[in-house]
């Protein structure tokens, strides 16, 4: 038979700013910018106990376990997204160029405390077991993506169609957590935490290039297509627990996107 209770206490806290701007050059040149930020809080506080009662064979109940949490957390963070665009059309009906250049980029700063203790008890009363901890972590994440893309579409007959196009991806990102437990004889938290220290690092980078050849009728239309992405993926990853250790991982892979589709107006 358990009894649990909790209780709980949650803030969230967001602030949105959004910017277009549009500029048109000339009759076939334009450029087109927008970004977003955002700015977030957020606070989280809950208390948590529980009591555990066993009976063995059907006899009489005893307190098998009791324990009580309290977690806090707090977090501040922001997020920058750009994205700016470049468009020119040709003298031929069809004939264009976008420049496409994306940047975003999300950081948050995060610290919280640990406090839990529960005990386990046998039928006689007697205390097997216990589980302490009081700790204080804090967490910095870091992330950012670039990408440019480019397309060129090429006129080949008043319904034929011929893009081009590229794309360059840069993802880079890390997250660093450490804690450390409540030492009694300096009466501050300046022992590490082995086993919640840790810190990862994160790298993507992409080429991909493709075509398409693009009908338009009156009755249907259809494209026809692929493209094909060289990629790498770097992972490092350190830590303490069990061991000491720092491991980074690197594989590369090579994707073919193919792509078809036909669409057909009965009336």
């Amino acid at each position: 038979v358990s009894d649990s209770r909790s209780n709980s206490f949650n803030r969230n806290q967001n602030h949105r700013f959004n910017l277009r701007m549009e500029f048109y050059i000339d009759s076939n040149n334009s450029v087109l910018y927008t970004a977003s930020l955002t700015f977030q809080h957020s606070e989280s506080d809950s208390y948590d106990t529980s009591f555990t009662n066993s009976s063995i064979n059907g006899g009489a109940q005893y307190l098998a376990s009791r324990g009580a949490s309290r977690n806090t957390n707090e977090r501040d963070g922001f997020n920058l997204n750009n994205n700016l665009l470049y468009r020119r059309k040709f003298g031929k009906i069809g004939g264009t160029l976008t420049i496409d250049l994306q940047n975003s980029i999300n950081n948050s700063d995060g610290n919280g405390t640990n406090l839990s203790d529960y005990k386990y008890f046998d039928e006689t009363g007697t205390q097997i077991d216990s589980i302490y901890q009081n700790l204080r972590n804090s967490q910095k994440t870091r992330s950012q993506n670039n990408q440019i893309s480019t397309s060129y579409t090429e006129p080949l007959s008043f319904n034929k169609l011929l893009e081009l196009n590229y794309a360059y991806t840069n993802r880079h990102s890390t997250s660093d957590r450490k804690a450390h437990n409540f030492n009694t004889a300096t009466k501050e938290y300046d022992e590490i935490n082995e086993s919640q220290t840790n810190y990862f690092e994160n790298d993507f980078i992409a080429h991909r290039a493709g075509a398409n050849f693009r009908v338009q009728a009156t009755k249907y239309n259809f494209q026809l297509g692929g493209a094909v992405e060289f990629s790498e993926l770097i992972n490092r990853s350190v830590r303490l627990w069990p061991t000491s250790r720092d491991t980074t991982v690197s594989q590369k892979f090579v994707n073919i996107f193919p792509t078809a589709n036909f669409q057909y107006q009965f009336s």
